[in-house]
């Protein structure tokens, strides 16, 4: 147990990486659809690129989607109708006509038969009926007519009863008076009464109704030939094929197999990921906040696609796949962000609709996203490129619209619409960012941006107190910039970290000097120890005012780092003049490290060296500046400095030419070449 113990102890980082892989695997597995899939992949309007395929069973026809929708619209047009008799209507009409008699007739003179004949001509008028007008009446649609007379239901006609427009006209011929016929109209309503919630009712029963099943495929029956194109009807067929497959593996459930290849195809995809990453972006595994933030965006992702293809696969369209190359372009390079979306779209792939679709239209859509965000250090560039992706969207939808629809109906138009919402949505990236500094303690070129103005508060208070070092950390930041361009380093990082490489210096500013300007030299007086002390301080001082300040650890790292375990060399010279047999007190001129772990901390080792070299030469032409850059970084080398970081040769040799030629450059100086031969 105690061997294990130490055993993780000694590889927890390690151990670690395999309990987050493990986890992300585990979780993705969780989400997965718990079926076997389909195993033949189909299009319509494209050729079936399998085998001859014939019924392996017999299974029903289905109906597809549309024309079941086309058939339940049909039945919703064409209802049928529903109405009630209400016999109290007359009635109470005749009993409104006896208490108002008076006001009704008004000043007409009638016999005593004129008034039997007005109530024999209502009584008769709602007898045969009053038929309420609705709009579905007045369609005319309804495949049917039914009157509901003590819970008995009877067909009729809508010409039996009198409409509105029947029953002034009945009336006017029947009495004759225009007043007394515009005044009982005022009365009249209808008896035939519309019953909506019986109509509602017997559609729903209907609708139940519907068949799904349009015919029976026998096994053994030819289904498609190779190379044959999959049109409307065996489009229907395959699809029917499809579902009746998933339902029998559901029913007869393969539970071990279907978990071990799900298994097997997420460890794959997060192994390669994780390949990668350790061949080709090695330094992301030196700190845990990095696979924590790339796992985190893909398992994510795939949760989410996978809950929606669940709930609704067309909604998947609506997921926005570009946020996650966007959020790994705006803390890593393009390729880790092209890697990361494209594993995150293959393990969703397997399982999206028109899978080769799905990943074709999204890897495009996320290579426009990289392309165009580039490092996000402008809020509008996320919006223009949010705008660009909306545009591949639509182009790469529209190819595939042509190459098997070959129309543009309702379901195409919603399906843009969504691609669009989805173009729209990649703009959350932006707040995203921000929650994932905070989260996972990174730094995006946002941040970076910010904190390389040389305005910020801590720049300002080290240009002031200690003007010589800032000037000194300005050109290191131009130097170790051009090399990182150079050897394809992250530029903006290694700027900002020679930019506070030093602020350290501005708690003792006269000691260091680039700040003596007065010519007193505060080390007169210092012994040869205390003075490399005072130097080697200014790491740790600048560490303690990096976190004061809260700087990102990304950036406290280049002050760790800058001088690595690099000796104070002039002091320890000195010292060793006086002292000679006293090498042990090596390590007290000795900087603290830790080594520069990354191309980045290796750059600004270099340039920081190099400028600082270069300012103490008496003659500066390119011999000179070009020896001393030589000699100051092969020593580097042969001290083991960049042992820890991913750097090569080759790049260092690139990075001693941009030096050369920058620093030349800066001093105007030039190789003195021999008076021409008169």
């Amino acid at each position: 147990m105690k061997k294990l113990l130490l055993f993780i102890q000694k590889n927890h980082r390690k151990a670690y990486l395999l309990f987050v892989f493990s986890v992300s695997a585990l979780i993705i597995l969780y989400v997965y659809p718990g079926q076997i899939q389909f195993k033949y992949e189909f299009q319509k309007g494209k050729t079936w690129q399998h085998e001859d395929l014939v019924a392996p069973f017999r299974f029903s026809k289905k109906k597809s989607a549309a024309l079941i929708e086309e058939e339940k619209k049909r039945l919703t047009e064409t209802k049928a109708l529903f109405f009630t008799r209400d016999n109290e209507v007359l009635t109470n009409i005749l009993v409104e006509l006896n208490a108002n008699w008076s006001t009704l007739i008004s000043d007409e003179n009638l016999e005593y038969a004129d008034s039997i004949k007005i109530r024999e001509v209502i009584a008769f008028l709602f007898k045969r009926g009053v038929i309420e007008e609705t709009q579905e009446l007045k369609n005319g649609n309804a495949s049917a007519y039914y009157l509901i007379v003590d819970n008995k239901v009877q067909k009729f006609l809508p010409e039996d009863y009198f409409n509105k427009a029947e029953v002034s006209k009945f009336l006017q011929n029947g009495l004759k008076n225009k007043k007394i016929v515009t005044n009982i109209l005022k009365l009249i309503v209808p008896n035939i009464k519309y019953n909506h919630a019986r109509t509602e009712m017997y559609l729903a029963q209907r609708l139940n109704k519907i068949i799904e099943n349009s015919g029976v495929i026998n096994q053994g029956e030819l289904i498609i030939l190779k190379g044959s194109l999959v049109d409307d009807e065996k489009y229907t067929i395959l699809n029917s094929l499809k579902k009746a497959y998933e339902e029998d593996l559901k029913e007869e459930s393969f539970p071990f197999q279907l978990i071990a290849g799900q298994l097997i195809y997420i460890i794959l995809l997060l192994s390669v990921l994780y390949s990668f990453i350790y061949y080709f972006r090695r330094g992301l595994l030196n700190y845990i906040a990095n696979i924590n933030l790339v796992m985190f965006s893909v398992v994510a992702m795939v949760v989410l696609a996978i809950v929606v293809i669940k709930v609704n696969a067309n909604w998947l369209l609506i997921v926005p796949f570009a946020i996650v190359p966007i959020i790994m372009r705006a803390f890593y390079d393009t390729r880790i962000a092209l890697f990361v979306h494209l594993v995150t779209i293959l393990l969703v792939g397997y399982y999206a609709p028109n899978g080769f679709e799905f990943i074709f239209i999204q890897f495009i859509a996320g290579m426009s996203a990289i392309i165009n965000v580039g490092g996000l250090y402008k809020r509008s560039h996320l919006f223009i490129a949010a705008l660009k992706i909306i545009g591949v969207y639509l182009l790469a939808f529209g190819a595939f619209i042509l190459l098997e629809e070959k129309r543009f109906g309702d379901d195409q138009l919603i399906a843009a619409g969504y691609l669009v919402a989805s173009g729209f949505f990649s703009l959350f990236a932006f707040p995203l960012i921000y929650i994932y500094e905070k989260i996972f303690g990174q730094v995006s070129d946002l941040t970076l941006l910010e904190l390389a103005d040389t305005n910020s508060p801590l720049l300002r208070e080290l240009a002031h107190k200690a003007p010589g070092s800032f000037h000194h950390s300005v050109q290191v930041a131009n130097l170790a910039e051009n090399a990182a361009l150079t050897i394809e380093a992250n530029t903006l990082l290694v700027r900002t970290g020679a930019l506070y490489h030093d602020i350290g210096k501005m708690l003792a500013p006269m000691y260091f000097v680039e700040n003596q300007v007065t010519g007193v030299n505060p080390h007169d007086d210092l012994s040869f120890d205390e003075s490399a002390t005072i130097i080697i301080s200014h790491v740790l001082d600048g560490v303690k005012l990096a976190k004061k300040n809260r700087l990102p650890d990304l950036i406290i790292d280049f002050i760790r780092t800058h001088h690595g375990t690099t000796r104070v060399e002039y002091f320890y010279r000195q010292y060793l003049k006086s002292f000679p047999d006293n090498e042990e007190a090596v390590k007290y001129f000795t900087y603290p490290g830790p080594l520069p772990f990354s191309k980045e901390t290796a750059i600004l080792m270099m340039a920081d060296s190099v400028e600082a070299g270069t300012r103490s030469l008496k003659i500066k032409n390119a011999e000179n500046i070009n020896e001393l850059i030589e000699k100051i970084i092969n020593h580097q080398l042969a001290m083991g400095q960049f042992n820890n970081a991913n750097i090569t040769l080759k790049e260092i040799g690139e990075i001693k030419q941009v030096f050369k030629v920058q620093l030349a450059n800066i001093y105007h100086a030039r190789i003195e070449y021999p008076e021409k031969i008169k």
